[in-house]
């Protein structure tokens, strides 16, 4: 019987035509028809159950929790064009956030999670909003008052995102800013 790893983005060269599905630009081949359609199916389950677990992970964990689903070998090529997908058709989000350094780290959910990740960001947005700044650790205490494991870096990267939108500053790695009070003194200055 066929493994996923038998699923390939070229059609082999064994002469007898293989099953293709082709999921945005990339085309997968299998052995036969059916047996693709499942083996794709199977996978797609596995991502969306992976993004659903947590609230927010960055892709290394994303694709690792989606192949621990699976349970067997799953190239990262066919296993990028099931997330793909996933990501067309609005099953998986991307919450971008602003590093420090003024890269974009891309923080994937599920659109179940959205309602809670936006109940998060304007609680976020609302504290910086009264207190014109808050450390990372105030975020967590806020959006995630268990203060469970991995919640610190939760709460970064959910600050991190309104930095993107531009509803937060860095202040330094640990502490953001409101940006109106900036605003405002550059109006002020600029008026001047």
């Amino acid at each position: 019987m066929w493994s996923l790893a038998d699923i390939g983005t070229k059609q082999p060269d064994s002469g007898t035509p293989w099953a293709v599905v082709t999921l945005g630009g990339v085309s997968l081949y299998g052995p036969e028809s059916l047996w693709l359609d499942s083996a794709v199916e199977r996978i797609r389950k596995a991502v969306e159950e992976a993004a659903r677990e947590r609230l927010l992970v960055v892709r290394k964990q994303f694709e690792k929790v989606a192949r621990e689903r699976i349970g067997e070998d799953v190239s990262e090529r066919v296993l990028g064009a099931v997330i793909g997908r996933s990501l067309r058709l609005g099953i998986t989000i991307v919450l971008p956030c602003l590093t420090i350094n003024g890269h974009i780290l891309r923080m994937y959910s599920h659109k179940d999670n959205v309602p809670e990740i936006r109940g998060k960001l304007a609680l976020l947005d609302a504290l910086l909003t009264e207190k014109t700044a808050i450390s990372v650790e105030a975020g967590q205490s806020a959006c995630f008052p268990g203060r469970g494991w991995e919640t610190k870096f939760l709460a970064r990267q959910l600050l991190s995102h309104l930095a993107y939108k531009g509803r937060a500053v860095f202040v330094d790695d640990d502490l953001f800013a409101s940006p109106l009070p900036v605003i405002q003194d550059a109006l002020r200055d600029h008026c001047k």
